[in-house]
């Protein structure tokens, strides 16, 4: 949606407290979409940004998403809409006064977020070739870009399993190094562990590496 503008001026507090920005304010409504949505208040006043999701907000009944009060100039959230539900949007001061009132321009915006890879789950892994040497002359791509979280790994080893991908190898000795090489874009702290078995009943095989490069050992 494109930023259109908005003031608080001649505005009156609420009968009922509002989030962390109670007086002097305006409101708005979007609908969800399903996607990662941006909403950004931009101003030259110190003002507040509540966003709810209720249909009954304007009567004091709602759940808060966030209420943000950062900067003078601009304020702004990014969260996943849920979609067909009705957001509210309060712009104001927390002040008392009148005179902490202003003009901005608002504005929501929707980001479509990527497909997952291909090797988001288990059963998709990517299969790896296994180099005769340390020279890694082959090598396979892979990204955790729109990765989504496994259930099969949670909690046994450390990192923020969130957006983890799967690949795969046949042992062909009983010790393997793992090397993750040409780490780029964000997040650059990446953590890997190594299972054995079939997706579904898996058996973690004792290796748990928060360095890029590892040695699995006793392998078959």
């Amino acid at each position: 949606v494109a930023a259109i503008a908005g003031t608080t001026v001649g505005t009156v507090p609420p009968d009922d407290p509002i989030g962390c920005a109670s007086d002097y304010g305006v409101w708005y409504t979007f609908v969800g979409d399903g996607n990662s949505n941006t909403i950004t208040s931009t101003t030259t006043f110190d003002h507040e940004l509540d966003i709810f999701s209720s249909a009954s907000a304007c009567s004091g009944t709602y759940t808060t998403i966030i209420c943000k009060d950062s900067s003078v100039g601009t304020e702004t959230h990014t969260f996943t809409s849920t979609a067909g539900t009705i957001y509210y949007i309060y712009v104001a001061h927390y002040s008392t006064s009148s005179s902490t009132t202003g003009t901005f321009d608002i504005e929501v915006t929707s980001v479509i977020p990527p497909m997952p890879p291909v090797n988001d789950d288990c059963g998709g892994a990517s299969a790896l070739t296994v180099n005769p040497d340390l020279a890694c002359g082959t090598v396979t791509s892979g990204t955790v870009e729109g990765a989504t979280p496994s259930s099969e790994d949670a909690t046994t080893c450390f990192g923020t399993e969130n957006d983890d991908v799967w690949f795969s190898f046949t042992a062909t000795a009983v010790s393997h190094t793992i090397d993750l090489l040409n780490i780029a874009g964000s997040p650059t702290d990446l953590y890997h562990a190594l299972w054995e078995g079939t997706c579904g009943s898996l058996t973690h095989q004792g290796l748990c590496s928060d360095a890029n490069s590892s040695t699995a050992t006793g392998l078959t």
